[in-house]
């Protein structure tokens, strides 16, 4: 398989390649997840509802940082270079706030960083699964 990044064509053996859809697959699924339950929790705090489902966000956003940064180290797949610093920081700012439990805090961050955030991530995956077939 050949793929063409910032004009360099770079040929990727099958076995890899499949590993990177997988992986890719994966990071779709770990999406859909995470923004259900940032859907989820927006609501619950506009309904002044309990937030347990933060924590679930907190790790599908851990699980696709792991994903992310397994991609860029093991198989030199290259992300936008702001997507896993700015998934850490909002993963960090979220553990913070869920340890203090500020929910006004948390539907700041959730329409400020996540979301932003899981759309960048849905896109930049879109577009390596178009570029791969």
């Amino acid at each position: 398989m050949e793929l063409t990044f910032d004009g360099t064509k770079i040929t990727i053996p099958a076995e890899i390649a499949e590993a990177i859809r997988g992986n890719l697959s994966e990071i779709q699924s770990e999406l859909a997840v995470a923004l259900e339950i940032t859907q989820h929790i927006v609501h619950q705090l506009a309904s002044d509802a309990e937030s347990a489902p933060l924590v679930q966000l907190i790790q599908a956003l851990k699980s696709m940082h792991v994903l992310f940064s397994e991609l860029t180290r093991n198989l030199g797949w290259i992300a936008p270079p702001e997507v896993i610093s700015r998934l850490e920081a909002a993963i960090s700012q979220l553990s913070v706030v869920q340890d203090a439990l500020i929910l006004s805090s948390i539907g700041e961050i959730l329409e400020r960083d996540v979301a932003p955030i899981l759309q960048t991530c849905q896109d930049t995956v879109e577009q390596t699964r178009v570029r791969m077939g």
